[in-house]
């Protein structure tokens, strides 16, 4: 069993974490719960545990706080951090640190069980020989592969493999050709092979396909990259096969930028013209699919159009990494190619529509008045985005362009709204109104209410309709 710690300064949370989550048949058990970050490093300093759930804000110090400190100690151990602040300068940090995971509150078991069952394959596979290498540091140029694994000597392959469900362990088999793996995301282990093992990794893949979505393989030969490029673009081959779903194995290439340029010309000429050819959103298609390298293809495309709204040149000569960042952000935006072309899609039909007035736009009505019916139920923007068919930028777009505000914001408004009418209704809990407005954690809703009105609901109330 795996030990883990979990720290928070609120007692209910610290309980419902450690209750709502079956440690024992994850293959974890709780060795202790802290209020005060301090006692836990004086846990630490003295017990082995192999796992530090924490909050971001507590008294007597943060979150990173904490895990900076525990890290100076030279105390191994994963981190994850569950915090109700969804702000980017600890997520940027938590990253720097190494963290294994950022979850926000509200508490979601089946995220955090997936989450730690990954963890546990991560665990599971690290040896005496493979010292503590988080994603982020291989990711980095400061790692030498062939110092710490020195079989590699003569080159390596990376190969980033992404599975069908339930079938992570299917590498099993060829065990002892894996120099070191790693899990990374839902269902993605990322591998390291000698580089004479290519043809042996080839044919098992071919042979076990029915198992796998897709596979990106690159490979390093004596010194002529460093591991870090190396990893980053065995990434982005797999994430070509899950973008596009058209072939298994992907080996990493550049895409032709000359090709892509001459393309976004034709299609800015279009744009500034206020011409639209329904026959261009099929060409790029074709062009993006026939690309050795689809999704970086289509950052380079993005990177264009946004430049085409601040009137700026393109780069030629981008950062490598950079692009290769993009890459990841826009798999999480869009799940295949047909997603982004239909974003390019809508964005022509935005361009050359823009001083139409969305407040008589029949859709904007219907979703608004959908968001009016249904603020009780857990609306995602997807899914909303999904039921009136259409791309979840543009529907971010039609909300920020007539409402000022985003999707989140917009709900978030209706539903506090509501909340504090219900609020005249003595008979009503604080929680029961917050189930009655989509908040299943009524503290969390709390939280939002204080914020948003610097008031907690209780003393909206009191102030408002008590004393009346």
């Amino acid at each position: 069993m795996y030990k883990v710690i979990i720290i928070d300064d609120e007692p209910i949370v610290l309980e419902s974490i450690k209750k709502s989550i079956q440690w024992d048949k994850l293959g974890y058990t709780v060795v202790g719960t802290f209020r005060n970050p301090i006692r836990a490093i004086e846990y630490l300093i003295d017990n082995v545990c192999d796992l530090v759930i924490t909050d971001i804000k507590m008294p007597q110090m943060t979150g990173i706080e904490l895990i900076k400190k525990i890290k100076q100690l030279d105390i191994k151990t994963e981190f994850m951090i569950v915090s109700g602040y969804a702000d980017f300068h600890y997520a940027k940090e938590a990253i720097h640190l190494g963290v294994y995971d950022y979850i926000l509150k509200p508490i979601d078991v089946n995220q955090i069980n997936e989450i730690l069952m990954n963890l546990k394959i991560n665990l599971d596979n690290k040896t005496t020989q493979q010292e503590i290498i988080t994603l982020e540091k291989m990711k980095s140029d400061v790692i030498d592969v062939k110092q710490i694994f020195p079989v590699l000597n003569e080159g390596y392959l990376v190969v980033v493999i992404k599975f069908k469900e339930k079938s992570m362990n299917l590498f099993k088999n060829i065990s002892d050709l894996v120099v070191f793996n790693i899990s990374h995301a839902k269902n993605m282990v990322i591998y390291l092979f000698e580089l004479n093992n290519l043809n042996d990794v080839e044919d098992y893949i071919i042979e076990n396909q029915k198992y796998i979505v897709s596979v990106g393989i690159d490979k390093c030969l004596d010194n002529e990259k460093s591991f870090g490029k190396t990893l980053h673009q065995a990434l982005v081959a797999c994430y070509c096969g899950i973008f596009t779903h058209d072939k298994k194995i992907w080996y990493y290439e550049k895409p032709s930028n000359n090709e892509i340029l001459a393309l976004f010309y034709e299609f800015k000429d279009m744009v500034v013209s206020n011409r639209p050819d329904v026959s261009m959103i099929d060409k790029l298609k074709k062009v993006f699919l026939q690309s050795k390298n689809p999704i970086e293809a289509c950052v380079i495309f993005s990177v264009l159009m946004s430049q085409l709204e601040t009137n700026k040149p393109y780069e030629k000569e981008k950062n490598f990494e950079n692009i290769l960042l993009q890459a990841d952000s826009m798999l999480e935006q869009y799940q295949q190619i047909d997603d982004f072309v239909n974003y390019i899609k809508e964005y022509l039909e935005i361009q050359t529509n823009k001083k139409k007035d969305y407040a008589q736009n029949e859709l904007l009505e219907d979703i608004r008045t959908y968001i009016e019916n249904n603020y009780h139920q857990p609306l995602k923007l997807k899914d909303v985005a999904d039921k009136f068919y259409i791309n979840m930028n543009y529907l971010c777009q039609i909300f920020k362009d007539y409402y000022s505000c985003g999707f989140i914001d917009y709900l978030t408004n209706v539903r506090l709204t509501k909340a504090k009418e219900l609020l005249a209704n003595k008979n009503l809990t604080i929680a029961k109104i917050s189930e009655m407005v989509g908040y299943n954690d009524h503290y969390y809703f709390i939280r939002v209410f204080s914020k948003h009105y610097n008031i907690t609901p209780g003393k909206y109330r009191l102030k408002y309709y008590i004393n009346e």
